[in-house]
């Protein structure tokens, strides 16, 4: 992978993502079953860019619903939905991953939000 600087001037931010483990099985009796479990090493800092836009989604079933953010990261690490992104203190849930290529191959990654 590798960035012209020009497209690394466009990504000034620093975004955090901490990788999605596993679901609980325990606790059911204080309502944590199911409960998220993020990994226990240091989350991964990209370079990027965020931006608050509002992005509609739609659902399989044909409804609609919208992100509030978009960010795009310099990375072509592999980003799940279940993971979680943090940018200036505010942690988000990822509603959609894209990845895009270049001429080279794959190029960034693009999150939408909410």
């Amino acid at each position: 992978m590798s960035f012209e600087t020009e497209f690394l001037d466009l990504m000034p931010h620093k975004v955090v993502v901490k990788s999605f483990s596993k679901y609980t099985t325990g606790g059911s009796s204080q309502g944590t079953y199911g409960a998220a479990v993020f990994t226990t090493a240091a989350a991964t800092t990209y370079r990027g860019r965020m931006v608050v836009k509002n992005v509609k989604l739609t659902r399989p079933d044909g409804s609609e619903f919208s992100g509030s953010h978009v960010a795009w990261l310099a990375t072509t690490r592999s980003i799940t939905r279940r993971d979680k992104v943090t940018f200036s203190g505010t942690t988000y849930e990822i509603l959609q991953v894209g990845i895009f290529p270049d001429d080279i191959g794959v190029h960034h990654t693009r999150l939408i939000l909410v």
